[in-house]
């Protein structure tokens, strides 16, 4: 993370990044019919990624953003052969899978802003969808949420001091699904909105 104050003031820009190459990857996953978690043990896995951060700060407007890339996969059953699908076995033998977890980009974004007396705030959040199919490499449709909200300090003579806010959670009014039920290491569909 780094402040970059001589070109703006307030201003903070971040960078990282990641990489994993794994011998005996232990991934968790719901795999069987019931909504229990397991673990299986994949023979390697290949986990790489970064992100990227950025906020601006003055008196009365706050921002921020951050968008982040990321891939997991995983090659080779050491355990747990029992309780993956014959297909998806013979996939993991000759090449990596995704993960199930292994959502490609997400995002958020935010400001909080004084204006009228009023604390005025904005928030979004994106997701490029988990895996639809491990083996084929597809992926879930992409979601937006958004949010909206204000807030305002009153005071009145009998009850005194107080703040009032409205905020609309999910102002689109987005449902989505997270997941199919369908891919590695996942039996049951989820859903979020």
């Amino acid at each position: 993370m780094c402040s970059s104050d001589l070109l703006l003031p307030g201003w903070t820009v971040g960078l990282e990044g990641y990489y994993r190459d794994v011998t005996d990857l232990h991934d968790e996953g719901q795999y069987g019919s019931l909504p229990l978690y397991t673990i299986v043990n994949l023979k390697e896995g290949k986990i790489f990624g970064g992100e990227f951060t950025t906020s601006f700060r003055r008196p009365g407007l706050s921002t921020y953003l951050n968008v982040a890339y990321g891939d997991a996969r995983g090659k080779g059953l050491a355990t747990g052969a029992n309780l993956v699908e014959p297909e998806t076995r013979v996939a993991l033998e000759k090449d990596f899978i995704l993960l199930d977890h292994a959502q490609r980009w997400s995002g958020s974004a935010g400001a909080v802003a004084e204006w009228l007396d009023t604390r005025w705030q904005l928030s979004a959040l994106y997701g490029s969808g988990l895996p639809r199919d491990a083996v084929k490499g597809t992926f879930m449709e992409p979601y937006l949420i958004v949010n909206l909200g204000a807030a305002r300090a009153c005071e009145w003579p009998v009850i005194g001091a107080f703040e009032g806010r409205i905020t609309v959670n999910n102002l689109l009014d987005t449902a989505y699904q997270l997941r199919s039920g369908e891919s590695f290491g996942e039996n049951a569909p989820a859903y979020g909105s």
